[in-house]
């Protein structure tokens, strides 16, 4: 793409502003609770050794709650990550398919049909896979600040 890697990250942006927004969300609020769930488990063993049953008995049960607020945005991780790789992914083959339509048959005749849907649909996957994987790193990055 002759536009530049910033110009394309502001395309993708405004093709799935939505999604990336929603797995972003998702992302943040699952790492945040990972961040919490070793904390509350120390509690937990502090309040055994101090013989504070009660108590422990409280945090064991918010620690299971919190455990399944986990399970449940990790379904919803999934889903927001396969919603955004699927815009994209429709998103570049319809451009893939735009410009080989503006192409002439010069051009096209070196590939075999099934070679080039071949190499459009690989290419395809990886620069899905790279956005949407991106969103999931950005996210790494600012939890790794954090700690």
């Amino acid at each position: 793409m002759k536009y530049g890697f910033i110009n394309e990250m502001r395309r993708v942006r405004k093709v799935a502003r939505l999604e990336i927004f929603l797995k972003g969300f998702t992302s943040i609020v699952i790492r945040g609770i990972l961040l919490v769930i070793p904390i509350l488990f120390s509690n937990v063993i502090d309040y055994i050794t101090d013989k504070e049953y009660e108590s422990a008995f409280i945090f064991i049960v918010i620690s299971i709650i919190i455990t399944l607020i986990y399970r449940l945005f990790e379904g919803f991780n999934q889903m927001t990550y396969y919603k955004l790789y699927n815009k994209l992914f429709n998103y570049y083959n319809n451009l893939a398919l735009e410009k080989t339509k503006d192409n002439s048959l010069f051009s096209l005749s070196r590939f075999s049909s099934s070679a080039f849907s071949n190499i459009v649909i690989s290419d395809v996957d990886i620069i899905c896979g790279f956005f949407t994987a991106g969103v999931i790193r950005i996210v790494q990055v600012i939890e790794f600040v954090i700690i």
